[in-house]
């Protein structure tokens, strides 16, 4: 359910120089209030520009932290908003169920597009790459998502919309103080 004074979150998929692009999710609640992309190789002013409107309502920005992310993150925070690193190829917080943080924040993605705790309108870019994340099980019996490195050898292309998706829907809870239950309301 939505309500208006449900805290506003964001995620961002930064990417370097290349074909892929550095997209933002912005949602309240359930619902995605925006989504911008970017191909240039330096989007930081877009960036800060886009998240303008929503800094004065405490938006927290969770940043894709590994490699060009952590600059990008460095560089919102000097910008004076708040900002959760997430480095999705850490380990999970339900070990026994996920291979990585990555497939765990998607897993929990997935739980609220079936219970229907996600609305909003999409492009057609957005629900392509979320219908194609594709994932499977290792010996272990634990989920794991497909890599873009597989993606792009099956002819894809970096699934960055749907990145900046799950990383807006990512829980600090999960990151920063153990396990959540995917069943229940994910927030920052």
């Amino acid at each position: 359910v939505y309500k208006r004074q449900d805290e506003i979150r964001a995620g961002l998929d930064v990417a370097g120089p290349g074909n892929d692009e550095t997209v933002l999710v912005v949602r309240q609640g359930p619902r995605v209030l925006s989504v911008d992309a970017w191909a240039s190789s330096d989007p930081r002013g877009e960036v800060v520009d886009a998240l303008r409107k929503y800094k004065d309502k405490g938006v927290t920005v969770g940043v894709d932290s590994v490699g060009i992310g952590y600059y990008m993150a460095q560089h919102l925070r000097d910008a004076g908003y708040e900002v959760v690193e997430i480095n999705v190829g850490a380990k999970p917080y339900d070990k026994e169920r996920f291979v990585n943080l990555k497939a765990e924040l998607y897993w929990g993605l997935r739980e609220r597009f079936t219970e229907g705790e996600v609305c909003g309108e999409f492009d057609e870019r957005m629900i392509a790459q979320l219908c194609g994340v594709r994932y499977t099980y290792d010996s272990r019996g634990r989920v794991m998502i497909e890599g873009k490195d597989a993606i792009r050898r099956r002819g894809g292309k970096s699934p960055d919309r749907a990145e900046a998706m799950m990383l807006a829907f990512s829980s600090s809870n999960a990151l920063q103080w153990g396990p959540v239950d995917l069943k229940k309301e994910i927030i920052f």
